[in-house]
């Protein structure tokens, strides 16, 4: 599958869930698990039972809010959901990673026709 074709995918289900009079439990649990991944962070018990018991009004606004959380966190590829709860040290080297997007995302604010080494000596 193409990226293109992922994160389509990916604001699709976003969309469906943000329009929904209820938000399904396990949509809202791959939502948590992926905000825990960004944060490196896991969960070590089962949340299902504890959102399985929220009004659908609390899992709104749950889901709303996880999902603001996800989408203003920096990564290189959209990252919306995650049917696996995450673990310490599943990622190969956490630090490269948010070096590499730091880099670049400092790259790419520079202003057009600017090269680098122009732009540090400003």
């Amino acid at each position: 599958m193409s990226v293109a074709e992922r994160v389509l995918q990916e604001y699709a289900w976003r969309e469906g869930h943000l329009n929904a009079p209820d938000v399904d439990p396990l949509a809202l649990e791959e939502l948590v698990y992926a905000v825990a991944a960004e944060c490196r962070s896991e969960i070590g018990f089962p949340i299902h039972s504890l959102l399985n018991n929220q009004t659908p009004e609390a899992r709104w606004c749950i889901y709303s809010l996880f999902l603001a959380i996800l989408e203003n966190t920096p990564c290189s590829k959209p990252r919306l959901r995650m049917s696996t709860p995450p673990r310490k040290g599943q990622y190969y080297d956490g630090w490269a990673e948010w070096s590499a997007e730091s880099t670049r995302a400092a790259f790419n604010a520079q202003p057009s026709g600017v090269t680098k080494s122009e732009g540090s000596n400003a």
